[in-house]
């Protein structure tokens, strides 16, 4: 767990938000999705909806551009976790943490 992920897990604790953690180890993914998903780092329970996964990504942010920097990978990222949605049917959310705020927002 990094730190972005560490910092993410305990905002979901302050909150009293229930999830579940996805340990990252190759083991622990079928080898089915490893070509054409990525696995997020969280499944987060929001009560009274359901289930979301949840990739958390740490963003330094360059003043100049501001939130702009938030940017992903279309090849690598964006239609994996399509992949991942078709398949689980469960929708992904990806938030942002800035380190140099302690991650005290998430984006």
């Amino acid at each position: 767990m990094n730190d972005a992920e560490r910092a993410f897990k305990n905002w979901l604790e302050n909150h009293n938000i229930p999830y579940f953690y996805i340990e990252q180890s190759p083991e622990t993914f079928s080898g089915v999705f490893r070509s054409i998903a990525k696995r997020p780092d969280f499944l987060v329970v929001i009560r009274h909806l359901g289930i979301i996964a949840v990739d958390v990504k740490s963003q330094t942010i360059n003043p100049n551009i501001g939130h702009k920097n938030f940017v992903l990978d279309e090849e690598n990222e964006v239609k994996k976790y399509i992949e991942f949605e078709k398949i689980t049917r469960l929708p992904v959310w990806i938030v942002f943490g800035k380190p140099e705020e302690n991650y005290n927002a998430w984006y």
